[in-house]
Parts: structure tokens; sequence; C-alpha cells
């Protein structure tokens, strides 16, 4: 084989070489591009997402807001009783504070689901007699005063004298989960923080 013969296998090794680098380069570019478009696509399809899902999220604020207010207000009467004691201590203080001759009182705390926002019902079965307006004043301020709280048994019959009143009451408090204060005061707490300005130090 001649000089020229090898310089000709050579050349045509070396031009068969740069094709197959040039279709290995361009299979990469086709591979790369490709990648590229399905993250772009996948960006756009997260981007997407996140705006339908940060739309829902207002919709959903603002249809609950009215329920949120609701809870916000009602919240402080069902935090005011975390035991059955404090329950007890709060009818206890209302009898005395509006007046009414007890005749007698019974307390039963029934137990709800474990884990439940209202794990217990304080039932107070309350009997007493006294003046016809002073009895019908004191439940009205009891509903006034606890409104939280819910009569489930009333009976009012004529007293042994004549202008007295005697009452049979089942009142109900709801006795509160702590965990749900807790999680409001830390709620509160983190909103505090964040609204505090920063204050520079001179």
């Amino acid at each position: 084989m001649n000089n020229h013969k090898m310089a000709c296998i050579l050349l045509m090794a070396l031009i068969a070489g740069m094709i197959y680098g040039t279709q290995q380069m361009q299979s990469r570019a086709n591979s790369a591009r490709d990648s590229l478009e399905t993250a772009k696509s996948g960006a756009e399809s997260a981007e997407m997402a996140r705006r339908t899902a940060e739309a829902n999220l207002l919709a959903m604020d603002k249809k609950t807001d009215d329920l949120r207010q609701i809870y916000r207000e009602w919240l402080p009467h069902f935090a005011a009783f975390h035991s059955p004691q404090e329950g007890e201590s709060r009818i206890g203080e209302l009898v005395r504070q509006g007046g009414v001759f007890l005749l007698s009182q019974r307390f039963e705390l029934k137990e709800q689901k474990k884990d439940a926002v209202i794990p217990a019902v304080l039932s107070a079965d309350l009997v007493f007699e006294d003046d016809y307006t002073k009895t019908l004043n004191w439940i009205g301020q009891l509903e006034e005063k606890v409104p939280n709280c819910r009569i489930s048994k009333c009976r009012l019959t004529r007293g042994d004298r004549g202008n007295n009143l005697h009452a049979e009451l089942r009142v109900e408090l709801p006795v509160l989960s702590s965990k749900v204060t807790e999680s409001e005061s830390a709620e509160g707490a983190g909103s505090a923080t964040e609204a505090k300005p920063n204050v520079a130090k001179s």
C-alpha cells in the first residue's frame, strides 16, 4: 500500500470520526434541549398550580371571613372554662351575685371524645326558689353572662309563697380543650412579632 492510499484511508477515517462526533454532539444537544423544554414545562405547570392554589386560598379566606369573625368573638367565652372546677365556680359566683335562694345543686361531668375540641360538658342541675321577678332576671343574666351555656331543662312552677317561683334548671357548660387557646395564643404572638417594626439603635 503506497503513501497515497494510506493518506486516503486516514482522511476517510478522520472524516468518519468527525461525522460521528458531530452526530453525538447533536444528539446531546437535542437531549439537553428536550430536558430544558421538560423542565420549563414543569416549571410553568408548577407556577400555574401555585397561582391556582393561591387564588383558591384567597377565595376560601374571603368565604370564611364571617365564620372566623364569629369564632374570634365566641372563643373568649368558651375559653373561660378549661376544667369542671372553673364551671362550678362560675355558677356559684352567679348564684351569689343574683342573690337567689338555692335549694340544691348537683354537678356532673359528661365526657366527650378524648381529642375533641370540647372534650367534656359540665351539667349543672340547679333547684332554687325566690321572688318571681328576681328568679326570671337571674335566668336572663345567666344567658347574658355565660352566653355559651345551654339550658337543656327549665321547669317553672309556683313557689310556696304567693309571689315566689320554683325553678328547676339544667345548665350545660362546654369545657374547652386547653390546646385550642394555646394554639390561638401562639398564633397571636407570632402575628404580633411579625407586625412589630424594627427600630434601629442609634
